[in-house]
């Protein structure tokens, strides 16, 4: 093990006093030992003849266990300086009941990094290093720090320094074929690869239409010609307008920070940054060259035990370290109990700390952790056996702006999954890609007292802390059900500050937009048996509160403030029960005008019960969105007649300083009559511990996109007035819409047949997809009031089984407008026969419905089949409680191979 840097190593009084006291020996059975950067390997490891090296401190630990010298634990002392690992630290069960330290007060970094030197000028501000001496596995390391901070890999774009993460992409042009994950057409001028001498060693970062995740993986093909790339790997769907960036491209070399490496030369290229920009701790006191590193090691340190065998690293303690330089896992234990990880700060890795199968009783306690490309922390498991991953803590760290990497749809400040009663709690997280804390089926865990904010920089569909159940999907429904109650049961998430949940990505009308479809807490995928209390939430897009399809979930003495769009979200998922539900002496506080208090997809106590609830919309009447038929500014009253929030009360919450996000109540508060608590927030967060590695702690001014959580200047984006295709790409889905294609049932763009122009979009059907209305188009289009008109071409064809329906709510409607084709191309309306359709020839077909207070439970329709006169059908009947438009659904339902198409989509203020 290399030690480089120039430090002073003298000894004060007081330390050699400290240490004389735990000097090698067999002392009340704790032997110590030394490390310092300029001690001796050769030496026996005392306080007068230290050794230089971690890797022969261990050695010789063990050899004194061995030879029976220690019968107790063993205690390593690290002096200051930087130590260059020359491979990982590994601790097997030998190597159990053993300390490996700092030394209080100093700086003592272990480093998984090679530092880069001998630079010479190449072009330009441009400089070289060789790298053939240097002790790397090979030159495929994607990570450069310029005095400890990261540096852009040479890119296209150039990587944006005021807006890191949302800054510095292109956009596609277009998909290159239906339903690709992998594949889009790039605009013309913005790459330029036939000057790349290796393409096929570029990269690219991009994400996909869902936005839950971003892809960082290889260029496995580009085509100048065509202007077509392709990425080696690929998860989701994509769609025009994702954006993207490659890198790994030494002719985009173009701007300060930026570096790339010749395998050929084995040369590393890098134009310095302008300045350094790094935090004290990791700032190189050179004023010239920064220090530049890249990493060699997987990880610095390695816990491997072997449960098989009943043979488990244990009791083990690393303290007061900076750990960094790493391509993989910081610090990686499996096959360990009772494990400590205190007071490190750990960056410049995959992850920090990651804790997988058969960890038990393992602490991450008061570290810093950033500039990690995924997790902060990672508790997982692989097995369905849960208990093989137990008890293990997150405490008391302070995590914030990770994820610099590939971000998989479960990345999180701290990320757990397979795993049971492990704790998170008193740590401060944020800026994050995606969650602050994730889970994804665990039991009887706790999440409580951090506060966590500004996450999910990057994706959507998401929130601050989030649960799921996503790992059981694909086993059998019963057995899903049998899981739940007996894995992924008796959780809580409690005391937690969270605010500015963010979320970024395309939005239904292709534009990047932030913040955007995210929420404060997210019971996803059936999450069930949660107790949520005492939370203070504010500022999310969707709410602070979102459950999708679970049950025996309860929320209760929870103050959810400034939800953009509402302050909770109950929603219901098909293919799972969603019962037992409450919902109970909460604050809901929303902004007014848009804002709705709360959004049910499904209104029956049965499924959500509310009551004791105090809610406020700054002295506007209160918006519910989801009670049929009924608009949302006057929902309120037929809510209370549906029986839910019994003993609720409409008034204002008198917080202490709302303007200050003060939320305390004051004494007079009404919530306080229908049995509120006062939350006790004061300790949420960080706390002083000798184990907490900076105190006091204060929160990293971090480089991130403003956001405005302000109320929609409109409840609802309007739908794209006219769709003619013309300038969708052939295998495109339909956009601002919400697209079902399943198996071979698709809807996508193609240019087989139009009503006008070359492009129209078809619908095929096929057997087997299991559920009838596969593939469907959903246009979100609400509207309470005035009139609508609907007009489209549809084209169909034998066999087809065309539908069309308005909804009043997605899943549990009042039908509205409703029209259906039978197999021999009988139109219906509502299920009234009208006339029969000619096979392979366009109709166009218009639809005029009154709104709000005037519906009439009618609607007038026109059909003009082709070389004929419009024939009307006025006065057609629908429901007489449609009312209100939550969407319109074209639907196939056949469930056998057919198609039928459909183009001009068009939708208008009616008459």
């Amino acid at each position: 093990m290399k030690s480089l840097g120039k430090h002073h190593f003298g000894l004060s009084v007081g330390l050699l006093l400290a240490f004389a006291a735990t000097a090698w020996a067999k002392t009340e059975g704790v032997a110590s030992y030394f490390v310092i950067v300029n001690g001796d390997d050769s030496s026996p490891g005392t306080l007068q003849k230290p050794l230089a090296t971690l890797h022969r401190a261990m050695d010789v630990v063990r050899r004194d266990r061995a030879e029976g010298r220690i019968s107790g634990t063993a205690h390593i002392t690290v002096r200051r300086g930087v130590y260059r690992l020359p491979k990982s630290l590994e601790f097997s069960p030998q190597d159990s009941r053993l300390i490996v330290e700092g030394a209080k007060g100093e700086e003592v970094v272990l480093s998984g990094g090679r530092e880069i030197t001998g630079w010479r000028p190449w072009k330009g501000k441009i400089l070289q290093a060789d790298l053939s001496k240097l002790d790397l596995p090979d030159l495929n390391f994607r990570e450069l720090y310029c005095d400890g901070k990261l540096m852009p890999w040479a890119r296209v774009p150039n990587l944006d320094p005021k807006h890191p993460r949302t800054g510095g992409f292109l956009m596609n042009a277009a998909v290159a074929e239906a339903n690709t994950k992998t594949k889009f057409v790039y605009q013309e001028g913005d790459l330029h690869p036939e000057k790349w001498a290796h393409p096929e060693r570029a990269w690219m970062m991009f994400h996909d239409k869902l936005n839950y995740e971003t892809q960082y993986c290889p260029v496995k093909h580009i085509d100048p010609g065509t202007r077509t790339i392709e990425a080696a790997n690929g998860v989701y769907v994509l769609s025009k307008g994702n954006p993207f960036y490659v890198c790994g491209v030494l002719e985009e070399l173009d701007a300060p920070g930026e570096w790339c490496v010749d395998f050929e030369m084995k040369t590393l290229f890098l134009w310095p940054p302008s300045s350094s920009n790094s935090e004290p701790e990791t700032r190189n006191p050179k004023p010239t060259m920064p220090e530049v590193v890249v990493p060699a090691l997987s990880s610095a340190i390695v816990l491997r035990g072997d449960p098989a065998n009943d043979r488990w690293v244990e009791n083990v303690r690393l303290a007061n370290f900076a750990i960094r330089d790493c391509r993989g896992r910081a610090i990686e234990m499996t096959g360990a109990r009772d494990c400590t990880v205190a007071a490190c700060t750990l960056r410049n890795a995959e992850v920090g700390v990651f804790l997988g199968d058969d960890t038990h009783g393992c602490k991450v306690v008061g570290c810093d952790i950033t500039q990690t490309q995924g997790d902060g922390v990672s508790i997982i498991g692989t097995s369905k056996d849960h208990e093989r991953v137990t008890g293990n803590v997150v405490d008391n760290c302070y995590i914030r702006d990770i994820g610099w990497g590939r971000i998989h749809n479960r990345c999180g400040g701290v990320y757990m999954h397979r795993i049971m009663r492990c704790k998170v709690t008193h740590n401060h997280i944020h800026d994050t890609p995606r969650y602050a804390i994730g889970m994804d089926v665990g039991g009887e865990c706790e999440i409580a007292y951090n506060h966590c904010h500004h996450s999910n920089l990057v994706t959507i569909d998401t929130s601050t802390i989030e649960a799921a159940t996503a790992h059981d999907w694909g086993l059998p429904m019963e057995e899903q059900r049998e899981r739940n109650r007996k894995w992924n049961w008796n959780n809580s998430i409690h005391h937690n500050l969270i605010h500015d949940s963010g979320g970024w990505g395309t939005n239904a009308m292709g534009q990047l937009e932030a913040p955007l479809y995210s929420w404060g807490i997210y019971l996803d995928t059936h999450s069930s048996g949660w107790r949520v209390h005492d939370n203070v939430c504010y500022n999310t897009v969707l709410g602070a509160y979102m459950v999708n399809g679970g049950m025996e979930n309860v929320f209760e003495n929870n103050i959810c403030v400034d939800g953009q769009q509402n302050q909770a979200y109950l929603s219901v998922w098909t293919k799972y029960e969603t019962t037992g539900n409450r919902i109970e002496r909460n604050v809901f506080v929303s902004p007014g005008k848009t804002s709705n208090v709360y959004t049910v997809r499904k209104t029956d106590k049965e499924t959500y019960s509310f009551r004791s609830n105090l809610l406020w919309a700054n002295g506007q009447p209160l918006n519910i969105a989801g009670v049929s038929g009924v608009p949302r500014k006057t929902a309120w009253d037929a809510w209370l007649k549906l029986g839910q929030d019994e003993g609720s009360v409409v008034a204002n919450p008198q917080f202490v300083d709302p303007a200050n996000r003060d939320y305390r109540l004051k004494p007079t508060s009404p919530a306080l009559k229908l049995g509120f608590k006062p939350i006790d927030l004061s300790t949420v967060g960080n706390y002083a511990s000798p184990d907490r590695r900076t105190w006091p702690r204060p929160e990293v001014k971090v480089v991130r996109d403003a956001m405005d959580y302000s109320p929609l200047a409109v409840a609802d984006r309007p739908q794209t007035p006219l769709r003619d295709y013309e300038d969708y790409a052939v295998g495109e889905s339909e956009r601002n819409a919400h697209v079902g294609n399943k198996g071979e049932g698709t809807a996508l763009v193609t240019d087989e047949t139009a009503a006008s122009g070359k492009h129209s979009l078809k619908l095929t059907d096929a057997a087997g997809l299991g559920q009838n209305f596969f593939p469907y188009i959903t246009y979100p289009l609400v509207q309470e009031d005035g009139s609508l008109r609907m007009s489209f071409d549809l084209r169909w064809e034998t066999g087809a089984l065309f539908a069309l329906d308005w909804r009043d709510d997605p899943y549990y409607y009042n039908k509205g407008p409703n029209l259906t084709t039978t197999a021999d191309g009988w139109l219906l309306a509502n299920g009234k026969r009208l006339l029969q359709l000619p096979a392979g020839q366009w109709a166009h077909i218009e639809i005029d419905c009154v709104l709000g207070d005037k519906a009439t439970g009618k609607y007038d329709l026109t059909v003009s089949l082709p070389n004929a006169a419009p024939q009307d059908f006025r006065g057609t009947v629908c429901s007489e409680k449609f009312q209100t438009l939550n969407c319109v659904v074209f639907m196939s339902v056949a469930e056998v191979p057919t198609v039928f198409y459909v183009d001009n989509v068009a939708f208008k203020p009616g008459k």
